[in-house]
């Protein structure tokens, strides 16, 4: 029993010593800023950061400061983010911030830089933080709520909604930060600018698809329907009409009793495919389709086999 304890014991340690020598250690490496140079003076008050991918970095811890760490009256900002560049409207005022890359383990030092807002004059120069939802969303709900970060100065915002024939559908003036908005099935981009009554931004766009139609039900080629097989290579094939919208994608269940509970192989597939079932016997068979948007069919017909 002593012994048995003690191997376990030296597993455990190797195992765990293994897994340390396998992270990957960004403790030395140094995050290159590539903007704002250490200080910089703004003239609108949008301030985009940016640096340089750290390789084995899996994300960015940025931090901003008013007016620095050390005598810190306010954190402005302590966010992690997967991306490597990050927007934030900063009052008129001297900051200090840093950002520094991250992974499961390790960490790297910090790299600081100082930055003044002196003044919003330049409004034009500022942008607009798209906070909802996500680029490139594909959904099956209709009703979305299109929502974006306030920019200082601004009176109003103009939201556009274009179709994916260049048609704007939805041109509105607003004085809020949000809009819901019902579309119809189809793709589009979205907009926003701000504007202070004598000035505009640029806008900042999102694309957004909706597809609420359901991919049509897979239709059994093979194995035919109480087909006998001699080999426990198995070709699937079926057909499926494809439907204009979100990308779909096709499921096979194989169960080995004709109430369908005993699942034995599930796979995304595409038509056709070939598995190996590695015993002989009686299987059943079915299909589903789905989409990106969340769409499902219905489950097709129900075709069996026998492997002998």
């Amino acid at each position: 029993m002593k012994k048995y304890f003690t191997g376990l014991l030296f597993i455990l340690m190797f195992t765990s010593c293994e897994e340390v020598l396998l992270e990957d250690d960004i403790s030395d490496v140094s995050i290159t800023v590539l903007a704002p140079a250490n200080n910089a003076e703004f003239y609108s008050t949008s301030v985009t950061f940016t640096w340089e991918a750290v390789e084995y970095a899996t994300a960015y811890k940025i931090q901003i400061a008013k007016p620095n760490f050390e005598n810190a009256t306010e954190i402005i900002l302590d966010e992690t983010t997967e991306n490597t560049s990050y927007t934030k409207q900063l009052n008129i005022g001297t900051y200090e911030w840093r950002v520094k890359a991250v992974n499961s383990s390790y960490e790297t030092a910090y790299e600081t830089r100082v930055l003044t807002v002196v003044s919003n004059d330049d409004f034009a120069n500022n942008v607009v933080v798209l906070n909802g939802p996500m680029n490139n969303l594909k959904s099956n709900n209709p009703t979305q709520t299109l929502s974006w970060d306030a920019i200082f100065g601004a009176t109003s915002y103009q939201l556009q909604i274009v179709d994916n024939t260049s048609t704007i559908v939805v041109d509105q003036n607003l004085t809020a930060t949000s809009y819901n908005n019902t579309f119809v099935d189809g793709s589009y981009t979205w907009k926003v600018r701000a504007s202070n009554g004598s000035d505009n931004t640029l806008y900042s766009s999102r694309s957004i698809l909706i597809d609420q139609i359901n991919p049509n039900i897979p239709t059994l080629i093979t194995p035919s329907n109480s087909g006998v097989l001699t080999s426990n290579d198995v070709s699937f094939s079926f057909s499926r009409t494809a439907i204009a919208g979100s990308t779909e994608f096709d499921s096979l269940y194989v169960y080995s009793n004709n109430i369908l509970t005993n699942l034995v192989l599930k796979e995304k597939i595409t038509s056709p495919h070939n598995e190996t079932i590695a015993n002989s016997g009686t299987y059943y068979w079915v299909m589903k389709s789905f989409d990106e948007a969340g769409n499902f069919s219905n489950v097709s017909s129900t075709f069996s086999f026998t492997i002998n």
